[in-house]
């Protein structure tokens, strides 16, 4: 494992931490007021997460992370138009920008284990 892949990893993590606190107020007055620190964080993990993949070659692990967000989004449209209730786009979009924080933190875990263990 080359540990500079590692390092830079970790240093694009701090990063968009810092950048999410700076650009806070400003996504909270111009997105919504529900936004959160951690909303900011899903681009950046997809960033850290293909950084760390590739200090062992593994290929498209954005690609995945993105496959599996649309995935996501497609399901639960499907399940509001089942469910009768009217979609409310504001709170889909959130819905689904939160579920892409879950679904990238689960591979930026799994890609770590992977490098670290093999």
């Amino acid at each position: 494992m080359q540990i500079k892949y590692l390092i830079w990893s970790f240093v694009i993590l701090l990063i968009g931490g810092i950048l999410s606190v700076f650009l806070m107020p400003f996504f909270k007055r111009l997105v919504s007021k529900k936004w959160r620190l951690y909303d900011a964080w899903p681009p950046i993990i997809i960033v850290a997460t293909s950084v760390l993949a590739a200090s062992r070659q593994i290929a498209s692990t954005g690609s995945y992370m993105i496959i599996d967000i649309c995935a996501f989004a497609l399901i639960y449209a499907i399940y509001l138009v089942i469910v009768p209730r009217s979609i409310k786009w504001q709170r889909f979009a959130l819905v689904v920008w939160r579920c892409a924080l879950l679904i990238t933190v689960f591979w930026y875990v799994f890609v770590l284990i992977w490098v670290v263990v093999i």
